[in-house]
């Protein structure tokens, strides 16, 4: 039976109406047009998507004959990008071919002197190096050697079971191919012939102007054919034939053509849906309308981020902000329990092998162990590979190479990890695609990297990172399924297979590309005609785009409405190039323009052919004051087994925050990433002081610290502060060595001159404040004679912390002075600043060649009167919370406070002004009124 074929160049992404495979109908997209060939003449059974491994054939190629020909025309390109060079060189030999200039061809022009250099590297390219003994290309052959493989056989093939082949587009603008394969058809006396779209009566609408003929989209549409005089502006009839939908973004677009077509049951458009955005098929289901089914491409998949994500791994030093997100994805090749507890190790101290590291890994396998006795499916074995695989391995100077057997056993894990996870969420309601994408890409990387030639056998960070951009690619995803009812809709306006009455044209803007450039300079061009070949020009480009712009004008029949968007996805959109065309026919669209952000005068107009949204002015309540004290139930409020000292400072002075923490248990989520720079130059530095601490640096120079310094430091930041290392810190990290150089040495000092030894560094301090259990950690401890010195070691904050001290507010300090003495006697204390490294204390009894903060007096009494006041505060305070109130201290509350409180504030602590400067609660207490 002989069959009609309809092709146009966009049909693969579907047509309106739906056309499908019938008895003597076929219709055709261009990648269906070549898999129909090819199983009818029994060509199927080729490989599909191996684009990446064509790439690499042609580098190697290119590479050996740039060895041959050092002073070759891409050589330069050839250095600064083999792949992107390897692959725009590929396009044009594929575009040559494509072209009818045959593998033979190619073989015999090298040695056509008079052949364009270009031209002829080309062709010297493919015959040395991607030819076999039997004149065959070497090459993967993708969809153009293809294409030119069915054309051979249709020339061969006697009769052929076509009648007509219909063709959409105009068939002089078609690329070379599909002439080439018309002019095949005809010599087999098969027809081709033009596609003419199925006209529509006149339509049914509501217009103010009965007479279509004269309606806004007809005077539009001759406009746009060249039917009317140019320069002169049409008269507009805003009949509703022509409407333009004007939103600020496509959110609020798409709420106001959702909420159209809810309230008007009888409206029934096709749609045009150019992007691959979900913002109106999510807006129509929000409003309980059919859903398209739409897929969402995007390249922001959380699994595919593994993909660029693994290869950190293979380099040193180690970047601890890609592991934390990798040990965070959703989904990993990692155990989720294994995955948290790194995680937190990795945000609090960002490097693999530091202490904290290891008792928290030795203990996460020990925990698991004791589970798995309880529970047989724990697979302990497999999550300790998981762990050695990725964080027990080699690991390679990221300056240099790595081998590529190691890269490639990377890849290869996560395919396979990929593929199970996959299958088994086939066993789910909602499988995870994305985890076939992920498996398919990890799998044409392992591809790409064994198709590498064994001189080859080492890759750099950047040659990595570029294979591997080579293969990244979006993953389309479907949350939900088409839906019975939804609305017709067509990807390409010229996929509209007959007029359409209704037409909403949805994200109406520039999304076109220009065709200004030959690819090809003047003497190739001319050369290959002399070969008889012609190339798909510019010109041709540019007049199939725009043929292709104004289709969906042409094709309907009564009512058009163009959707722009200021904004889409966040960016600005270009208005589409037909925006200009109206404005020159008709002049000023505002009476056709209807702006959806605000109830204007295009809204009325609007409501003449549609029933519209609404806009509802939201009334909005002036919040009340905030409560200075707000009621709790008391014996909720029951003792703690022990307070530390930031628990008691919560208590004195924000009772809030110490209730709401203690209490009520409403702590903070952690959020997993990397501390701040200042945090992490602070806990290194602590690091590098209770280390060198230990050390017997009685007799040390300036110079002993320094070497000390330079011994330690490579290990400690690799282990506790791997971003210092990374590209680009060097001048933060020699600032740092530099400051803790100085700061160590100026503390040893400090202490040499004064007499002193280490007692301890990091001492844990037990003891009772008011009966109560309290703990603490001393940063240093010294000693001399029967003295006793404490020393709190902060990065920054001098000015903070002098303040502190000259208001009688340092209670950490007088607390741990508590804590390491007995009731008669307390301890010297001191804040060292790091940053700046000054010591800072109230007076010159420890260290006598400081600038004292306070008065020269007698330190017990001044130490004995800010305890008491300790004293005095925390008892006030559980008094008032055992009475059940709990005071909110801002600014706005403060006086009301001291009003409140009036002569009671006289024996305690001296209260703060404001509000606390770090507080999680904030946005509680301001909902507290």
């Amino acid at each position: 039976m002989a069959l009609n074929i309809y092709f146009g160049l966009h049909f693969d992404t579907g047509t309106q109406p739906h056309q499908q495979m019938s008895c003597g109908h076929v219709y055709l997209g261009s990648r269906q047009l070549l898999r129909w060939f090819e199983t009818q003449l029994g060509l199927d059974g080729h490989l599909e998507r191996v684009e990446h491994i064509r790439v690499e054939q042609y580098r190697q190629a290119l590479s050996r004959y740039q060895k041959t020909t050092p002073s070759v025309f891409y050589a330069k390109s050839f250095y600064a990008d083999q792949l992107a060079t390897a692959e725009n060189l590929l396009a044009r030999r594929d575009e040559l071919l494509a072209a009818g200039w045959g593998l033979d061809t190619m073989h015999t022009l090298y040695k056509d002197t008079h052949a364009p250099i270009r031209l002829k590297v080309l062709a010297d390219v493919e015959a040395q190096f991607l030819m076999d003994e039997n004149g065959y290309s070497k090459l993967i052959p993708d969809d153009t050697e293809r294409f030119e493989k069915v054309l051979k056989v249709l020339t061969q093939k006697e009769a052929l079971p076509i009648d007509t082949f219909f063709v959409n587009e105009p068939m002089a603008f078609l690329p070379p191919p599909y002439k080439r394969l018309f002019e095949v058809l005809k010599t087999k006396n098969i027809a081709v012939k033009q596609l003419e779209i199925n006209k529509l009566d006149k339509p049914k609408l509501d217009l103010f102007n009965a007479n279509a003929d004269s309606s806004d989209l007809s005077v539009f549409k001759n406009f746009l054919e060249n039917k009317l005089e140019r320069g002169a502006k049409q008269k507009m009839q805003a009949d509703g034939s022509l409407l333009i939908l004007e939103a600020t973004n496509d959110i609020e677009a798409a709420a106001f053509v959702s909420n159209i077509l809810f309230k008007n049951e009888l409206f029934n458009p096709t749609f045009i849906i150019p992007d691959s955005s979900r913002t109106l098929d999510d807006a129509l289901i929000h409003n309980g309308l059919p859903s398209f089914g739409l897929h969402s491409t995007s390249l922001g998949r959380p699994t595919l981020q593994l993909l660029k994500l693994v290869a950190t791994f293979i380099w040193r030093p180690l970047d601890p902000h890609k592991i934390l997100e990798f040990v965070t994805m959703p989904s990993k090749p990692l155990d989720d329990d294994l995955a948290t507890v790194i995680a937190n190790a990795i945000a609090q101290r960002p490097g693999v092998g530091s202490d904290l590291w290891v008792a928290t890994i030795n203990g996460y396998f020990s925990k698991l162990a004791e589970k798995a006795i309880a529970d047989p499916s724990i697979n302990v074995g497999k999550i300790k590979h998981q762990f050695k695989f990725w964080f027990d391995r080699q690991t390679y100077d990221v300056s240099k190479s790595a081998p590529k057997d190691e890269i490639t056993s990377i890849f290869r894990y996560l395919k396979d990890w990929a593929k199970e996870a996959y299958d088994a969420s086939l066993k789910t309601p909602r499988p995870n695609t994305s985890l076939a994408t992920l498996g398919e890409q990890a799998r044409r990387i392992e591809e790409y990297l064994d198709e590498l030639p064994k001189s080859e056998a080492f890759l750099t960070f950047l040659e990595l990172e570029r294979i591997i951009r080579t293969i990244y690619e979006p993953t389309p995803v479907l949350p939900r399924p088409t839906e019975l009812g939804h609305f017709p809709y067509v990807v390409h306006g010229d996929c509209l297979l007959s007029e359409t009455e209704s037409l909403i044209w949805w994200n109406w803007s520039d999304t076109e590309g220009a065709n200004f450039f030959s690819r090809w300079y003047v003497d190739e061009v001319e050369f290959l005609k002399t070969q008889g070949i012609t190339l798909q020009t510019p010109q041709d480009e540019n007049a199939l785009m725009l043929w292709s712009r104004i289709q969906p004008i042409v094709r309907v029949s009564g009512r058009l409405c163009l959707v722009y968007s200021k904004k889409n996805n966040g960016e600005l959109a270009a208005e589409h190039p037909l925006f200009s065309h109206l404005r020159a026919c008709f002049g000023n669209l505002e009476p056709i323009c209807v702006k959806t952000e605000a109830d204007t005068e295009g809204v009325h107009f609007l409501q003449k052919f549609f029933k519209t949204p609404k806009n509802v002015r939201l009334n909005f309540h002036k919040l009340g004051k905030v409560k200075p004290q707000i009621e709790v139930y008391s014996k909720l409020l029951a003792s703690r087994e022990y307070e530390t000292l930031t628990s008691l400072e919560s208590l004195f002075y924000y009772p809030h925050q110490w209730v709401f923490r203690h209490k009520a248990r409403l702590v903070k989520s952690p959020i997993l990433s990397i501390v701040k720079e200042n945090t992490l130059k602070g806990n290194l530095a602590h690091r590098f002081f209770e280390l060198v601490l230990k050390e017997n640096f009685t007799t040390w120079t300036r110079t002993d610290v320094e070497k000390w310094v330079d011994e330690h430091q490579r290990k400690l930041v690799r282990l506790e502060a791997a971003p210092l290392l990374m590209y680009g810190y060097e001048p933060e990290r020699a600032q740092f060595v530099r400051q803790v150089k100085h700061a160590i040495w100026t503390l040893i000092e400090q202490i040499q001159r004064n007499g002193w030894t280490v007692k301890a560094a990091e001492m844990d301090l037990n003891g009772r404040f008011a009966e109560t259990p309290v703990k603490g950690k001393a940063d240093v401890v010294l000693a001399r004679n029967n003295e006793l010195c404490v020393l709190d070691l902060k990065w920054g904050g001098r000015s903070y912390r002098e303040q502190l001290i000259k208001n009688g507010e340092d209670l950490q300090l007088v607390m741990y002075s508590r804590l390491l003495t007995e009731d008669d006697d307390w301890a010297h204390t001191a804040y060292f600043i790091i940053e700046p490294a000054r010591l800072l204390a109230r007076n010159t009894h420890a260290f006598t060649d400081l600038k004292p903060l306070a008065a020269e007096d007698d330190a017990f009494q001044i130490n004995q009167n800010i305890w008491q006041r300790m004293i005095k505060t925390y008892e006030w305070r559980l008094v008032q919370i055992q009475n059940g109130k709990v005071e909110i201290r801002t600014a706005t509350t403060e006086k009301q406070l001291e009003e409140l409180y009036g002569m009671e504030l006289l024996d305690v602590l001296e209260m703060k002004k404001t509000e606390a400067r770090f507080d999680d609660y904030r946005t509680l207490i301001g909902l507290v009124r």
